[in-house]
């Protein structure tokens, strides 16, 4: 039981750096594609 709090904040935190990280490249592209 103890470990099932640590599960859920390590698939939390690594849901939230996926999600971070696919709008900074989408964001980054748009950026680039707005340039030429």
């Amino acid at each position: 039981m103890l470990l099932e709090p640590t599960a859920i904040s390590i698939i939390g935190g690594f849901t939230f750096f996926v999600i971070g990280g696919f709008i900074g490249y989408r964001r980054g592209w748009i950026d680039a594609m707005n340039k030429y």
